[in-house]
């Protein structure tokens, strides 16, 4: 007994433990991030001061700015900024739970004109009495609370610029109302107008949190650099926005007229001026005539100045002189470009094939195709009757002498067949007064159409075999074409070499170790980077 006695007290016990203590609720701790995304509107850019032929430049510049924004993903918070989105957040907590409790209030005052039993209203008065109470223990709770707010929220440009659509201005002081419309947290406002000849973009930040303009900018800029000033104009406002320092990028680049390309914009020729950019990878091009293009891709580091340096290997290039026969003045063209008169000396790289077209007062023609040697002999061309004024020129004549002609008979014949029906009809209808004279004259028209149908099929079959004439004799007379594997012959009087082999200095292609550039870093307050080799 003392055991079964023991047994039941301690199941008792056991169940009866959670009974024991209170049973209060539990503390729910919100966990949620506020204002995670930074959104950025650009607005329509003030183009008033520009004459009405320039004044698409605005729209230019407005659509550059989203493209160039379109890598930059997150932005930093500074302390000033996350204070104002904290206060924010912790205002907005408190309205949020003072709302709850306002509304639980109007509807307990509903309650004394519902009409309900007495007994049935005072049990939902009390039940909407506890839930108040509670709320007012959850606005307490608000008011005690830390929320948290994104440091590094993400960026983005509203989707009507992405689209391409840029609100209007706003007037001064209307600035937080287009921004709440908008649902953003910040306005690009500019204005473009012309300075001696030049174009001058001032740019203003308009955020939320300062109720103010925080950032202005100006930039002075031809429009053959619009492009690149943009880029510069773009990476400062980003790097406000971001919170860090710009990079600063100087090209040096050998021989002096190479052509300096960074981020497919162009940046000058030989030493470039510095280049702010955003911190990041960057791409650079360097090409100049007669010599290998190089490329490389720089990793620029915040707050450093980076200098690129190229040394372009040059190609071995050979001349080659174009001479004419006879006194007559010969201009000499290639690829449809003028290149002088004969003779002429052209320069180009070993080993390339060049077409030469050349061309008398007279109308005489002559054209050549050859590979440049090391040989550097001359070539002499003859100048001849162009195949336009013989062969070519006779098939073209009777192509369309064949079309004239059908174009003529084409319309008598279907006027002769539509008059010879309708005399036949008129003939055969029911009512008609036949006499043998309208019949010989129904039967004339009826021979005289066919005839014309026999003549238009006729000069319609006439056309198109003059018109493959025409095309066999203009494609045979036409451009010379190289076979992949054998050049074909080109006939000259004087007899060509055979084309020498390269030699073996022949640069290979770009992507060879052999042909690629040096290219050397060098940057400040970060140290030195190992020399880059392609």
């Amino acid at each position: 007994m003392n055991v079964i006695f023991r047994l039941v007290t301690c199941g008792f016990f056991l169940l009866s433990t959670p009974f024991l203590f209170s049973k209060g609720k539990s503390e729910v701790i919100d966990k949620t991030t506020h204002n995670t995304e930074w959104k950025l509107c650009i607005t329509e850019f003030d183009v008033s001061g520009l004459p009405k032929a320039r004044q698409a430049l605005g729209l230019v510049v407005a659509r550059n700015l989203v493209a160039n924004f379109h890598g930059f993903k997150f932005k930093l918070r500074d302390n000033n900024e996350y204070d104002y989105y904290w206060t924010a957040a912790w205002m907005k907590n408190q309205h949020d739970a003072a709302q709850k409790i306002m509304e639980k209030q109007a509807q307990r005052d509903k309650l004394l004109f519902s009409g309900d039993a007495d007994w049935k209203n005072a049990a939902q008065r009390r039940k909407l009495d506890r839930e108040i109470d509670e709320l007012r223990l959850t606005l307490d709770d608000a008011e005690l609370e830390s929320p948290t707010v994104a440091e590094k929220p993400r960026f983005s440009v509203t989707q009507d610029n992405r689209a391409g659509i840029f609100p209007q201005q706003p007037k001064t002081g209307s600035e937080y109302f287009l921004c709440f419309t908008q649902q953003t947290d910040g306005l690009v406002m500019g204005k473009i107008t012309e300075y001696h000849g030049r174009i001058l973009v001032e740019l203003r930040l308009w955020t939320i949190w300062t109720r103010s303009f925080s950032y202005e900018d100006k930039a002075l800029f031809s429009l053959e650099d619009i492009d690149l000033a943009l880029s510069e104009f773009s990476a400062r406002l980003i790097n406000t926005l971001s919170g860090m320092k710009s990079s600063t990028l100087i090209v040096q680049a050998q021989p002096e007229n190479a052509v300096i390309i960074v981020d497919d914009r162009h940046a000058g020729r030989g030493n470039s001026e510095e280049i702010d950019h955003t911190p990041g990878p960057v791409e650079v091009t360097v090409y100049a005539e007669n010599h290998i293009t190089a490329t490389e891709k720089i990793e620029l580091r915040e707050g450093e100045r980076t200098t690129a340096q190229f040394n372009l290997k040059p190609i071995p290039v050979e001349t080659v002189t174009i001479a004419a026969t006879g006194d007559e003045t010969a201009n000499v063209y290639s690829e449809g470009l003028f290149l002088g008169t004969a003779p002429h000396k052209i320069t180009g790289p070993l080993g390339q094939y060049r077409q030469i077209n050349m061309e008398t007062e007279s109308g005489t023609t002559a054209q050549t195709l050859f590979r440049i040697d090391a040989s550097a002999k001359p070539h002499i061309l003859t100048p001849k009757t162009p195949p336009l004024h013989g062969r070519t020129e006779k098939a073209r004549k009777s192509f369309y002498g064949a079309l004239g002609r059908f174009w003529f008979i084409a319309p008598a014949a279907f006027f002769s067949a539509g008059l010879s029906n309708s005399m036949v009809d008129s003939f055969n209808a029911p009512s008609a007064f036949r006499t043998q004279e309208r019949l010989d004259e129904a039967n004339t028209w009826y021979t005289i159409s066919m005839g014309f149908m026999i003549a238009a099929g006729v000069s319609l079959l006439e056309v198109f075999i003059r018109l493959g004439i025409y095309l066999y004799q203009g494609s045979k007379d036409g451009t010379i074409i190289v076979p992949k594997e054998k050049p074909a012959p080109v006939e000259l009087p004087v007899a060509l070499e055979e084309p020498q082999a390269v030699p073996e200095a022949l640069p290979t292609t770009e992507g060879s170790e052999e042909a690629a550039p040096a290219a050397g870093l060098t940057t400040e307050n970060g140290g030195q980077h190992g020399a880059l080799e392609k």
